[in-house]
């Protein structure tokens, strides 16, 4: 969990969620996922920096919602964003 409180998606993270999920790695070796308030490319590529995984669930919901009346576009232009954020030497430009 990324955030206490209400699930949604956040403009920013705590300050402190690196070195928490450091910690949390060094006690552990489980893979480390991270969700709860993940909702932008940056602050995907920057959790990823410390976990295994990461999970986005409100903002894509958003995204989907938005963009049900033209194809879902907006939620797969959202979705490779966040792709991009976490390979960006891949090259995406095939997935439509």
């Amino acid at each position: 969990v990324a955030v206490t409180g209400v699930t949604g998606a956040r403009r920013s993270l705590p300050v402190h969620i690196a070195s928490f999920l450091r910690s949390v790695k060094r006690a552990t070796a489980k893979p480390v996922a991270v969700g709860f308030g993940l909702s932008t490319a940056r602050q995907v590529r920057d959790i990823a920096k410390d976990a295994d995984g990461v999970i986005v669930g409100s903002a894509l919901i958003r995204e989907i919602a938005k963009s049900q009346h033209n194809s879902y576009r907006g939620a797969a232009r959202f979705a490779r964003s966040l792709a991009r954020a976490l390979n960006p030497k891949k090259d995406y430009s095939h997935a439509s």
